[in-house]
């Protein structure tokens, strides 16, 4: 890929402008919404013979001189637009800034842009109606980028713009969700809903339970395997099945011990996978302010279906009220 195309402020420029020629190296490439074409492929790059989905595939099922009419490989209409969205967001945190606070900013532009496609409430880099399964993001490629939070605020915990971090987004869905968004309070710096923020609190209402998060001390810190998860009502996955847990923090400290020692952490269920992987995504949390509610985001762990059938408990009463805060020191509720 071109260093250009590396660029954050270049992806949303990339992507809204209708046609693009490119000046490559050897030849000229053509781009826009209905073929990406170059001089030794004028009539498209797909080698199959169907039209590639490109990076300017803004429309559901825009036409294309070698598009595939097969209705049956059409998605769910409900989620296509979701998920182009999803798939930029990924796309988006690969790409570098040279001034980090400029990260809303940056995308602002295709936030609009779908906005009047899905007519739907933007929200700190998510949307309102489907908001529960696009929660369920992480972070990942810790090898290329150390994950690490703005030095200026830039979005609530719960939102990936809150990290830099290549992230990978969730696919949008309503099937398996175990919580229920509330309310969604944000402040903004401006009086554009798809601009800068200055807060944010996300009410959710689900399975809540105390849990512990282990450095394994024979693996690296910043990797998915170094950690672990203990449950009070639920043992280690080792002594139950044959695979390990997934955590994916947003950030990685030493350890947990204080927060172990406190019971300051938490999960709570957020979508079961029913249909592909029989996993359960649990949210993973930090209490901030027991009497409040208030709770920060400190990650996402993916467990399998031998502590699914424990967690599957719903009878068990969330241990405190919920909600989300934006993560500084002094918090607004």
């Amino acid at each position: 890929m071109a260093p250009l195309n590396l660029r954050g402020w270049v992806l949303q420029e990339r992507i809204l402008s209708k046609r693009i020629l490119h000046f490559g190296k050897t030849q000229m490439l053509w781009e826009c919404r209905e073929l990406q074409a170059a001089e030794t492929f004028p009539n498209g790059t797909s080698y199959d013979g169907s039209r590639p989905r490109g990076i300017k595939s803004l429309e559901p099922y825009a036409p294309g001189p070698l598009e595939k009419t097969d209705p049956g490989d059409k998605p769910d209409p409900r989620f296509w637009a979701y998920n182009l969205w999803t798939g930029i967001a990924s796309a988006y945190c690969k790409c570098s800034l040279t001034k980090p606070e400029d990260k809303v900013l940056a995308i602002m532009g295709l936030a609009k842009h779908m906005n009047g496609l899905i007519k739907d409430m933007y929200v700190a880099g998510m949307w309102r109606t489907y908001l529960a399964s696009e929660l369920a993001w992480r972070v990942g490629n810790y090898k290329i980028m150390t994950p690490s939070a703005p030095e200026i605020y830039t979005a609530p915990t719960w939102s990936w713009l809150s990290k830099n971090a290549e992230i990978t987004c969730s696919t949008v869905g309503d099937k398996g969700i175990r919580l229920r968004v509330k309310d969604v309070e944000l402040d903004y710096a401006t009086k554009d809903p798809c601009g800068p923020l200055l807060g944010g609190r996300l009410y959710l209402e689900g399975i809540l339970r105390r849990v512990k998060i282990h450095r394994k001390p024979d693996r690296e810190r910043m990797s998915t395997g170094a950690w672990s998860l203990t449950l009070p009502d639920c043992p280690p996955l080792a002594e139950v099945g044959s695979f390990e847990d997934l955590v994916y923090l947003d950030t990685f400290p030493k350890n947990f011990d204080a927060e172990n020692e406190n019971g300051e952490l938490f999960c709570m269920e957020l979508v079961d996978d029913v249909e592909f992987w029989a996993t359960l995504d649990l949210l993973l949390l930090k209490c901030e302010d027991k009497e409040k509610g208030i709770f920060t985001r400190v990650g996402l762990s993916c467990t399998h279906d031998s502590r699914k059938k424990i967690l599957g408990d719903r009878k068990r009463m969330p241990e405190l009220p919920f909600s989300w805060t934006k993560g500084d020191v002094a918090h607004k509720v």
